[in-house]
């Protein structure tokens, strides 16, 4: 929670700071596919990075530079129904990124997101788990276009491991060895607004 609220306070000063051709934005998104499987089920699988994501935050790009600076913080949730339960992994991402723009609406970024307070609940079925990673630092690169002066949409890959807190191991419901880390990769779209 500690962290939840210093991310709050980091991005409420980012955003709070005047600057000229500076601009709020929201997005959603979705990344249908990515990181390692936490629960399978004869339907669907839960993994640990895929899922529906939002977020809110402020872009800057100065006058006459083809350089942007986008800063946001978000919800990342993805969830999993089974036959006597369900389970979930919710995460609340903080992303940098400094994008390339071009004269032909399209812009290419590289970046760091930190994700606080990853969280996996698994509820029904004899299990019942809950557990808190550690907040994960990762790696983002993202390639997009400007739909019009305010719409935009965004592929982005994001490289990250969620980590078990100090002496913890994780098994996964569909069995094998217990690992200290989970693969949370992933590849979203999402389109979003500036305000």
């Amino acid at each position: 929670m500690k962290s939840s609220l210093k991310a709050l306070l980091v991005v409420g000063s980012v955003m709070g700071v005047p600057a000229a051709n500076a601009e709020f934005i929201a997005s959603i998104g979705f990344a249908p596919v990515g990181g390692e499987d936490l629960v399978e089920t004869s339907e669907e699988d839960l993994e640990a990075g895929a899922g529906v994501y939002g977020d809110i935050g402020v872009l800057h790009q100065p006058e006459g530079s083809p350089l942007s600076y986008q800063a946001t913080f978000g919800l990342k949730l993805n969830f999993v129904d089974f036959d006597g339960g369900d389970a979930d992994i919710v995460s609340l991402p903080l992303n940098f990124m400094m994008f390339y723009n071009n004269a032909a609406n399209y812009r290419f970024g590289v970046g760091a997101t930190y994700e606080l307070s990853p969280e996996y609940t698994v509820d029904g079925a004899g299990i019942n788990t809950n557990i808190e990673f550690d907040d994960s630092l990762g790696f983002a690169i993202e390639a997009g276009y400007f739909l019009n002066e305010k719409a935009f949409l965004g592929v982005r890959y994001t490289a990250i491991d969620y980590d078990m807190p100090a002496g913890q191991m994780l098994v996964s419901t569909s069995g094998g060895s217990p690992v200290s880390s989970i693969d949370a990769n992933n590849l979203g779209i999402h389109i979003g607004i500036k305000f």
